[in-house]
């Protein structure tokens, strides 16, 4: 899950259209997947990244709650 900079994507598709901003949102997704799996050993690369349109819950210290995310703990 990632949780990504809407702002930023607000900056980067001034004047596009929502669906535009979906496909950019799904390309930004992709690229990331695709680095990530890059760099790392077959075992460990990411099968799914989905976005997360709320922010994650995070410690006292900002960390995130990993714990409230893990697969299944929301139904996924």
């Amino acid at each position: 899950m990632i949780y990504p900079d809407y702002d930023l994507i607000d900056l980067e598709t001034v004047g596009k259209n929502p669906a535009q901003k979906r496909q950019h949102i799904g390309n930004i997704l992709k690229t990331i997947q695709k680095t990530v799996n890059s760099q790392v050993p077959p075992f460990a690369r990411i099968a799914t990244v989905t976005e997360r349109r709320e922010p994650f819950s995070k410690t006292a210290t900002n960390k995130i709650k990993r714990y409230l995310y893990q697969p299944g703990a929301n139904g996924d």
